[in-house]
């Protein structure tokens, strides 16, 4: 047996890199739970039919008015809490509760709009919003 100082040109010098899953954008189509898929243009819902429209609102709003209902809860209890403690954190807390609040109260004035003219307004004040949480 020889022993050779260069690799066999047909072997593969290594493994090629494996591809990377797609990114998923803003215009990949939606599946919904019933098995229907919806189309999505530029970040919004088209094609969708009136009652699938209708019944993505009524989701959405499902999922406030419980979001809305759990931050009112943690409100209430945290608010409680730092006033028979004297905790300035637990008051700071509260605050940012009722913050929330009021975030989540724009989101479903947003989602009642059937016109779709109060999503720029709502997505302004959800905003400031968010930057008063941060303040």
């Amino acid at each position: 047996m020889r022993a050779t100082l260069f690799r066999d040109a047909t072997a593969p010098r290594h493994t090629p890199p494996r591809a990377r899953p797609p990114t998923p954008s803003l215009n990949a189509p939606v599946r919904l739970a019933d098995g229907s898929v919806v189309p999505v243009t530029g970040g919004k819902l088209t094609g969708t039919s009136t009652a699938t429209a209708q019944t993505l609102r009524r989701r959405g709003l499902a999922l406030e008015y419980t979001t809305l209902s759990w931050n009112v809860v943690g409100t209430v209890v945290a608010i409680t809490a730092a006033l028979s403690a004297g905790s300035v954190a637990l008051a700071g807390f509260g605050l940012d509760s009722l913050i929330e609040i009021g975030a989540s109260t724009i989101v479903v004035w947003q989602l009642k709009d059937t016109g779709g003219t109060r999503e720029r307004p709502a997505l302004r004040l959800i905003g400031i919003a968010f930057i008063a949480l941060a303040i």
